[in-house]
């Protein structure tokens, strides 16, 4: 007799497979970026533009993946409702696009980047209390 643990709902699977996609491409985009750099003499520049992006929209990626899974869970449990579905293509569309607006505002959106990071860590550390509870 096994545990029978809820399994994840199609719109959790698919922002977690986004931000899976943008962690994978972090580390190539940095690696280009810093081949880039040398060449051409503007670290902060490729770095900016190729790294920035990414690392904001797998803050973004990963509030989103939090917030699904808890409305998930919650929803599941107390209104039998589950979250709207909306593609890993999309998603990743979405959130590059939102990350490229706020880096190329950058440093008058460092509050919004900052907010985004707290509420991830929040919404995580939430999520792990909930499975440490097995709730």
């Amino acid at each position: 007799m096994g545990v029978n643990r809820p399994k994840e709902h199609d719109a959790v699977r698919e922002a977690r497979d986004a931000l899976v996609i943008v962690a994978a491409a972090a580390p190539v985009a940095a690696a280009v970026a810093v081949v880039a750099a040398v060449g051409a003499g503007d670290v902060e520049g490729w770095l900016r533009w190729l790294v920035g992006p990414l690392v904001v929209a797998g803050l973004l990626l990963g509030t989103l993946g939090s917030a699904l899974l808890l409305a998930d869970r919650v929803g599941r449990r107390f209104l039998r409702a589950r979250p709207y579905t909306i593609g890993r293509f999309r998603l990743l569309a979405i959130a590059v696009g939102v990350a490229i607006l706020l880096v190329a505002g950058l440093p008058t959106t460092w509050p919004v980047v900052i907010g985004f990071g707290i509420v991830c860590a929040l919404l995580g550390g939430v999520i792990l209390l909930g499975a440490a509870l097995d709730m």
